[in-house]
């Protein structure tokens, strides 16, 4: 189990040599389904819960440096095709989100359009903000859930 933890966690850049599970390479699951709500739907969910880091209007963008992907992950060839297909699979799941099936409710809790925290933030003013944002957003949504109400939760 040791060996998933940092699989779980490791950004493509980050690493030299990627963490292995079974003697398999691994990286972070966010890079091959950073949202995975149509996966959960296909695997027979019928409401799902998304939580966003990102507002729920960012749709993401085509990596500017594709010519070094391709030339830094040649013998990976799963991940360059992962990370060269991030931006369209992202943007489809959020379509997803706004349009799902008719069988299918997805409740979204994401932070605001103006959310100052990134993924690489390191001011602990803005980090504590963040982090009380994302508490008062979770609050709200379990103490106003119910199967009939909250389907987008980006107040806060």
């Amino acid at each position: 189990m040791h060996d998933v933890f940092p699989a779980s966690c490791a950004i493509p850049l980050a690493y030299r040599d990627f963490p292995t599970v079974n003697g398999e390479p691994m990286t972070d699951g966010g890079i091959a389904d950073s949202i995975p709500v149509k996966k959960a739907y296909e695997m027979g969910a019928k409401e799902i819960t998304v939580i966003l880091s990102r507002s729920l209007g960012y749709e993401k963008k085509r990596a500017r440096v594709t010519g070094l992907m391709k030339r830094l992950f040649k013998d990976h060839p799963k991940l360059q095709s992962a990370l060269l297909t991030r931006n369209a699979q992202y943007n489809e799941a959020l379509q997803f989100i706004k349009q799902p099936p008719a069988d299918c409710k997805v409740n979204v809790i994401a932070p605001p359009v103006n959310f100052k925290v990134g993924r690489f933030t390191r001011n602990p003013v803005r980090l504590e903000q963040g982090y009380e944002s994302g508490v008062m957003s979770g609050e709200y949504f379990i103490t106003n859930y119910s199967s009939d109400s909250i389907q987008s939760i980006q107040r806060v």
